[in-house]
């Protein structure tokens, strides 16, 4: 009987099992860059036209050219990361050197624009022009200003009042009605009119209010065998003697003391003056028939 078997296994050759290999991931940068028209030393060149363009122009300030710089080194590394081949050992010393040259063109470019003209200020400080000028980065403290004075405030003193005449109209009439006409004139007021030459002439005779301090001691005098009290009174032009009668005002002038008020009427009789010395006159008012107030 023939054997129809068939071994399919020993008449197909031996397959060999070839591993499936899974290919490497590609990073962001090189998905980006695939993605893009750029090819890896655009990145590069684009990194150091940054540097150059910030070392040409001499950018003197510093918030443009800082954030160049960072710019140009970013570009660089992003560049030097995807030649192709390059290991990531050699990318890293190769962006380490990139990053050393735009740390130090920024600190070139500080010292060269701004770092000289702060050193040459500081040492004008200790130069014998400093007493003389002011250099423009000194930082000098100034004077708080003094604060304007209020200004004066205006007072107006209040008028002061007129004295009081030296006689009422009431005392001129009650006067009047006992037949004793009365001036209204002073007797320091007339004393000085006599200083000055006046004639007094109109006034003697008449009847005066005196008003001023007992000056002690008091004094007596025998006129007609009658008897008067002698009442001294200073004031400025010269001096008042006014005549009392003893028996009619002694209980009252007895009882005087130094700088007591003596208010009365007198008949102004005469102005008498004496001379002490070629330099000094002394001018004294008699007045007689003097009553108390």
């Amino acid at each position: 009987m023939r054997d129809d078997h068939i071994d399919f296994a020993a008449e197909s050759p031996v397959s060999e099992e070839v591993p499936f290999v899974i290919p490497p991931r590609e990073s962001w940068w090189r998905r980006k860059i695939s993605s893009s028209r750029l090819r890896e030393f655009g990145f590069g060149g684009l990194g150091f036209t940054c540097f150059l363009s910030v070392w040409l122009s001499g950018v003197e300030d510093m918030s443009i050219a800082a954030p160049a710089l960072t710019l140009g080194f970013v570009l660089s590394a992003i560049g030097i990361a995807n030649i192709p081949g390059i290991s990531r050992l050699a990318a890293s010393a190769w962006s380490a050197l990139v990053l050393i040259f735009a740390v130090g063109e920024g600190l070139f470019l500080f010292w060269h624009f701004h770092l000289g003209e702060f050193r040459s200020d500081f040492a004008f400080l200790f130069s014998r022009d400093f007493k003389s000028s002011i250099p423009r980065h000194a930082f000098v403290h100034k004077p708080a200003e003094p604060k304007p004075a209020p200004p004066p405030v205006v007072t107006v003193p209040p008028t002061p009042k007129p004295p009081p005449p030296w006689v009422t109209q009431t005392e001129i009439e009650d006067q009047r009605k006992i037949g004793h006409p009365l001036t209204n004139y002073s007797p320091d007021e007339l004393l000085g009119l006599w200083r000055q030459g006046r004639n007094l002439a109109a006034y003697f005779g008449k009847w005066i209010k005196v008003d001023y301090q007992f000056n002690p001691p008091l004094l007596e005098d025998m006129i007609d065998k009658k008897k008067y009290y002698i009442v001294q009174m200073s004031v400025p032009n010269g001096s008042v003697r006014a005549y009392f009668d003893a028996k009619k005002w002694e209980s009252k002038l007895i009882l005087l003391r130094p700088k007591d008020q003596v208010k009365a009427f007198c008949y102004f009789d005469r102005i008498d003056r004496t001379q002490p010395n070629p330099y000094l006159f002394d001018d004294k008012m008699i007045g007689y028939d003097c009553e108390l107030l």
